[in-house]
């Protein structure tokens, strides 16, 4: 059952690392509902750690596109 509940929050979390922005821009606006399922906890040693590597992998890339 929890796996179930879960399944919305992966889908949303694969979003944020979808090659299509407008993608990412929905999942980066429920980052709020992401969060509150993960539970404080899961978000302190899942999210954030995994959002500070993609924001820096976005900072590397992005300039080397235009």
């Amino acid at each position: 059952m929890e796996q179930d509940s879960l399944y919305p929050i992966a889908i949303l979390i694969d979003e944020l690392k979808h090659e299509d922005i407008q993608l990412r821009l929905n999942s980066i606006r429920r980052l709020p509902t992401i969060a509150a399922a993960l539970g404080m906890e899961r978000s302190r040693n899942e999210l954030i750690p995994f959002l500070n590597g993609a924001w820096h992998t976005a900072c590397w890339v992005a300039p080397r596109l235009f």
